[in-house]
C-alpha cells in the first residue's frame, strides 16, 4: 500500500518518554558515582599498591582510561546478540562489579583487572545509551535536545558527586567511596530495566566487526570527513581544560577553596547555559545547517578560550582572573561543542546507531589522548623554561588553524542536506 510523504515541514513524532527523562536520569546517577570517585581514584589506588609504586597506579589509570574509551569497539559483537535495554544495563552491572571488587585489589594486575571491567561496562553503556536516542528520536534537533539534557544531568554531577565523595571519604573511608558509587550504578541500572522498554535492537547484526567496511567509507565522504576531523581535533583542545588548565590552576593557584571554585565555574555555568545554548543550536539545525558547522563554532570557541588565557597572562593578569575569564568562554564553548558531537554522529549512515558510536568513540579518545599528553608534558616542560603563555598562545592559534583548514574543505552544497542513498531505502 502506497503511503503520502510527510510534508517537509510536518513536525517530526515526538521523542519517547524513556529517551527525555530515563536516558538523562540514568546518565546524571551514573556520573554521581563515577565522577565522584574518579578525582580519588589515585589518591585510593596508590593507598592499595604502596605509595611508592606510581608507576604502578599510572599504568592502571591508563587501563581503566583506555577501556572507557574504546571497550566498546571489542564488545559490539558481544552486545548485538543480547536486547539492548538488557547490554545497557549488564554495561551498569560490570562498572559495578570492577569497582565494588577493587578494595580487595592490592596488585596492580588485580587492581588494574578490575577497572577494566569497570571500564568496559561504562563503555558499553554510554554506547548504547547514546545508539537507543538516536534510534528512536529520527531528527537532528531532537536528538540535540536530550544530548543537551545528557550532558546537564554529567554537569550536575560533576557538581555534585566529588562534594559526595570527598565528603564520605573523610569519614568513612576509600571503600565507603567506592561501594557508594556501586550504589548509584545500581540504581541506574534499576532504572534502566524498570523504565526502558525491551525489544529495542540498536547493534548491529551483519557484520562481526565493530566497524564495516561500509562504516569506514562513510566516515571518508567529505561531510562525514569534517565531522571526524571536528571530532579529533575539538576533543584535543577539550581535553586542555582537565590537563594543562587543571595543571596551571594546581601549581599556581595556591589555596584549595579557590582552586575548587575554578572547577565548579565550569560545571555550574554549563547546567545554567546549556538550554539556551542548546535552543540556538536547535534553530539552526531545524533551519538546515549540518552539525559539522555547529562543532567548528564549539571549537573555534574552545581555542578562542585558550588563545585568551594566553593573552591575559602575557600581559601579567593574575592567574585567578585569567583562568576565571578563560573557563567561563570555555564553558559556553563545551555548551554548544558537546552535544552536537553525539547529534554529528546519530546521523551518519551506518548499519546500526551502535557502529556510528563506535566510530565516534574511537575518534574522541585519539584526539582526547593526544590533547591530554600534550597539555600534560608539554605543557609542564614550556611552563618550566619560563615560557607558560606561550603554550596558550601556541595551541589556541593551532586551534583557529585547525578550524579554519577543516571548514575549508570543498563540501558540495547539496550533499550536506540530500539524503544519503542508505537513509532513502531505510
Amino acid at each position: 500500500m502506497h503511503t503520502a510523504e510527510r510534508a517537509p515541514h510536518a513536525p517530526p513524532p515526538p521523542a519517547p518518554r524513556w529517551a527525555r527523562v530515563i536516558v538523562p536520569a540514568d546518565y546524571t546517577l551514573f556520573h554521581v558515582g563515577y565522577l565522584g570517585a574518579l578525582p580519588l581514584l589515585p589518591v585510593i589506588l596508590r593507598s592499595l599498591l604502596g605509595s611508592g609504586d606510581s608507576l604502578a597506579v599510572g599504568a592502571v589509570l591508563l587501563v581503566y582510561n583506555a577501556a572507557i574509551g574504546v571497550a566498546c569497539l571489542f564488545a559490539a559483537p558481544l552486545i548485538a546478540r543480547v536486547d539492548s535495554r538488557n547490554a545497557m544495563a549488564a554495561g551498569l552491572a560490570c562498572s559495578a562489579a570492577g569497582i565494588g571488587v577493587l578494595p580487595f585489589a592490592h596488585s596492580a594486575l588485580a587492581a588494574g583487572a578490575a577497572l577494566a571491567v569497570a571500564g568496559t561496562g561504562m563503555s558499553v553503556h554510554g554506547v548504547l545509551a547514546r545508539s537507543m536516542v538516536a534510534k528512536a528520536v529520527p531528527a537532528d534537533a531532537g536528538r540535540h535536545r536530550i544530548y543537551s539534557l545528557i550532558q546537564i544531568g554529567v554537569n550536575v554531577a560533576a557538581a555534585i558527586g566529588p562534594l559526595i565523595a570527598t565528603s564520605v571519604y573523610a569519614i568513612s573511608g576509600a571503600t565507603a567511596v567506592l561501594w557508594g558509587a556501586c550504589a548509584f550504578y545500581l540504581a541506574g541500572m534499576t532504572l534502566v530495566l524498570t523504565c526502558i522498554p525491551a525489544g529495542f535492537p540498536v547493534a548491529q547484526r551483519e557484520s562481526r566487526w565493530p566497524l564495516t567496511r561500509e562504516m569506514i567509507r562513510q566516515l571518508l565522504t567529505p561531510a562525514n570527513a569534517r565531522t571526524s576531523i571536528a571530532a579529533m581535533a575539538g576533543y584535543f583542545l577539550y581535553a586542555q581544560f582537565f590537563s594543562a588548565i587543571a595543571l596551571l590552576i594546581t601549581l599556581h593557584v595556591t589555596k584549595g577553596p579557590i582552586q575548587g571554585m575554578l572547577f565548579l565555574e565550569n560545571a555550574v555555568l554549563i547546567v545554567a547555559c546549556q538550554a539556551p545554548a542548546s535552543a540556538v543550536v536547535q534553530r539552526r539545525l531545524n533551519r538546515g545547517a549540518h552539525p559539522s558547522a555547529v562543532l567548528l563554532t564549539g571549537m573555534a570557541m574552545f581555542a578562542i578560550a585558550l588563545l585568551l588565557l594566553g593573552v591575559l597572562l602575557a600581559v601579567h593578569v593574575p592567574v585567578f582572573t585569567a583562568a576565571l575569564a578563560a573557563i567561563a568562554l570555555f564553558s559556553l564553548a563545551e555548551t554548544v561543542y558537546t552535544p552536537t558531537v553525539n547529534t554529528a554522529f546519530a546521523q551518519i549512515p551506518a548499519s546500526s546507531p551502535v557502529e556510528s558510536f563506535n566510530a565516534q568513540q574511537l575518534l574522541i579518545t585519539v584526539g582526547q589522548s593526544a590533547g591530554t599528553l600534550v597539555g600534560t608534558s608539554v605543557f609542564l616542560a614550556v611552563s618550566a623554561a619560563g615560557h607558560g603563555p606561550a603554550y596558550w598562545l601556541l595551541v589556541g592559534i593551532s586551534g583557529l588553524f585547525a578550524v579554519g583548514a577543516t571548514a575549508a574543505t570543498a563540501i558540495p552544497v547539496r550533499s550536506l542536506f540530500r539524503p544519503s542513498r542508505a537513509r532513502r531505502t531505510s
